[in-house]
């Protein structure tokens, strides 16, 4: 993703000098963070679709459940992503800008647990001061589904804001992104084991567990198919500038963006899945040329006191 930037530098730089363009290329940044994503109403027949010839997506979970007692839908998953952008502006157009940006991601399609519990009572035992420790035999067994994939996705928004040659601006702005998913992976896990646990009500309370046993552990992994998502963006984000006066610094800006996000995510051979997010992303934007703002009075900038200027 950098060797791209890299790569788009020189043609930024040579299009910038090109004063006879309507469109300027205003900035080049980079960025990382991550997003919180609530997942669908999907069950566990969406890892039947994705990897047919999975055993455990077929097991018999009938009596299993969540801690609530129902099956385990609507999860909240923690992505991670990192990216880079271009901004263009329109020479007639002095407070909004136009990003094109790719953005890569790794991102879970679905995570599931189903889950059973049995108990029974092995003896009690009389405490000091009248209180009664039970032991009882605890037998669990559950599954687990996991779908994760990198994805790849082009961003296009349209962004306004306040003027950026002072040291704190803001902006705001809409857009959509399309993209593909793949190296994906999906791992199926099946787990049954014991413990005998201790418990006392009263007069003092007690808990603790032992003989912890493993009983059985089946992995399975399996090629995800490919994905193809799309949807609409809502970034809304601060900018810092680092310096004004260094020849460097001056060009530097550090910025700050929530991003709201609807996302339609369609995998290969299974229904199409709708996602809303919230994310938080923070990186370094290079102005190609320094924005001008405006500058307290008796302040001397190199011969720019008392200009206001906006990019």
């Amino acid at each position: 993703m950098f060797r791209l930037l890299l790569f788009l530098l020189p043609s930024l730089v040579f299009a910038q000098q090109d004063s006879t363009k309507h469109i300027k290329v205003v900035s080049v940044s980079v960025w990382a963070g991550g997003d919180i994503s609530r997942g669908g109403f999907e069950d566990r027949t969406l890892f039947q679709k994705a990897a047919p010839s999975s055993s455990l997506a077929f097991a018999n979970v009938s009596g299993y459940g969540n801690s609530g007692g129902d099956f385990y839908y609507g999860n909240t998953y923690t992505n991670t992503i990192g990216g880079i952008s271009v901004s263009l502006k329109l020479l007639k157009c002095k407070s909004s800008e136009f990003r094109i940006g790719l953005e890569h991601s790794r991102y879970t399609i679905s995570n599931q647990s189903y889950s059973k519990e049995e108990s029974s009572t092995l003896y009690t035992t009389t405490l000091p001061g009248a209180g009664i420790l039970t032991s009882d035999s605890i037998f669990n067994s559950g599954y687990s589904y996991e779908w994760m994939t990198d994805a790849l996705d082009l961003q296009l928004q349209w962004t306004v804001r306040s003027n950026p040659g002072r040291i704190f601006s803001v902006y705001a702005g809409g857009g959509v992104f399309f993209g593909l998913g793949y190296n994906g992976t999906i791992r199926n896990t099946f787990v049954e084991s014991s413990i005998i646990q201790h418990t006392s009500e009263g007069p003092a309370y007690v808990y603790y567990s032992t003989d912890y046993t493993l009983h059985t552990e089946i992995h399975e992994e399996f090629k995800a198919p490919g994905v193809f998502n799309f949807g609409a963006t809502v970034p809304v984000g601060f900018n810092i500038r680092l310096g004004r006066k260094n020849p460097f610094l001056s060009h530097l800006v550090y910025f700050n963006e929530y991003r709201g996000a609807l996302h339609f995510i369609k995998p290969s051979g299974v229904d199409m899945m709708i996602r809303t997010s919230s994310g938080m992303f923070a990186g370094i934007r290079w102005y190609i040329a320094p924005p001008k703002g405006h500058w307290k009075k008796g302040n001397p900038q190199d011969g720019q006191k008392n200009q206001s200027h906006h990019e």
